[in-house]
């Protein structure tokens, strides 16, 4: 309801965007005063205290330069996460990053922190077909209406939905 189309969309348009949920995946990239982890690695997973917390990070510094890992969270995890203020969410990853790796011989130069579910433009991530949803909606959603209006992004993309290459790929086309 927070944006209107004069003259509305029609059902099957209407229909189609509320048979898509939006999911979260959050990221924070912390940048750090070292490397502390194999330099080689590419994706590092975590088993911690909270298995869907902090499970994943992908190091940084082979594609950056920089002693960086960008750490991730999804689903209820990332949502209850958005509501924590920077410094305790840097502080729980931290604590992660600790006991992980066995060391607290590092310290924190910069971090980049993202909350794409509170960010009023985005609304979430990504979308997805929920449970009793329907495959259909990002076809009806891939087309056009009377050739004035184009949809694009990764909801409307019938072949990677959910993904940025998918939504680059529908602005193409």
């Amino acid at each position: 309801g927070d944006m209107r189309f004069d003259p509305p969309l029609g059902d099957a348009y209407t229909w189609s965007i509320n048979a898509l949920a939006m999911g979260t995946l959050d990221r924070c990239v912390l940048q750090f005063d070292q490397v502390f982890w194999d330099e080689e690695l590419t994706t590092i997973s975590v088993i911690g205290d909270d298995p869907e917390r902090w499970y994943q990070f992908i190091p940084l510094n082979n594609a950056l330069g920089i002693p960086a890992l960008a750490g991730f969270n999804a689903g209820a995890a990332a949502d209850d996460l958005e509501t924590y203020s920077d410094e305790e969410l840097i502080a729980e990853m931290v604590a992660v990053l600790q006991q992980a790796f066995d060391t607290q011989e590092f310290a924190v130069v910069d971090a980049k922190i993202v909350r794409w579910k509170a960010d009023p433009y985005a609304r979430g991530s990504y979308s997805y077909v929920p449970v009793g949803g329907n495959f259909t909606a990002r076809q009806v959603l891939s087309e056009p209406i009377h050739d004035v209006i184009f949809f694009a992004g990764e909801a409307w993309t019938t072949t990677d939905p959910a993904t940025v290459h998918g939504a680059y790929q529908s602005g193409l086309d």
